[in-house]
């Protein structure tokens, strides 16, 4: 078991690394990293707020908010304080971030297409309720 888990955890490294190059080589304003870009999709979702963001991720406040205001530098999205609540702030896509949203999701969406079409459908099955099954773990560890 022990040589089985150590080969496991050093796979997900490896496969985590490999996302991380291939979906983006550099971050810059247009090429925002792949947790950037997690975040401009849900954001595009609308109706949140950094608290929600936060939650989504699972990390702390001022983690989000590092890359929040990348974000907001970049004018990918725009911060507005709720009229009812001026302790929330308010997330949107700018329209420029809706542009670049469309663009990287879409390109780094065709190479995982790519990837996962070098499965078998049975190995995919397997894959999904798989890692569905690590998240509700960690899911119900908080």
């Amino acid at each position: 078991m022990s040589n089985n888990y150590e080969k496991i955890v050093s796979l997900m490294f490896a496969v985590g690394r490999n996302i991380r190059d291939h979906g983006t080589r550099e971050d810059s304003p247009y090429n925002p990293s792949l947790i950037k870009l997690e975040i401009m999709k849900l954001i595009s979702k609308g109706g949140l707020n950094m608290r929600d963001v936060t939650a989504y991720l699972c990390t702390k406040a001022p983690t989000t908010t590092s890359f929040v205001n990348d974000l907001v530098k970049s004018k990918l999205v725009s911060r507005k304080a709720d009229r009812k609540d001026r302790r929330s702030i308010n997330l949107s896509l700018t329209t420029l971030g809706q542009k670049v949203l469309i663009e990287k999701y879409d390109t780094r969406g065709q190479h995982f297409r790519e990837v996962l079409a070098k499965l078998t459908s049975a190995e995919l099955t397997n894959m999904e309720k798989t890692l569905e099954k690590i998240q509700k773990i960690y899911k119900d560890k908080k």
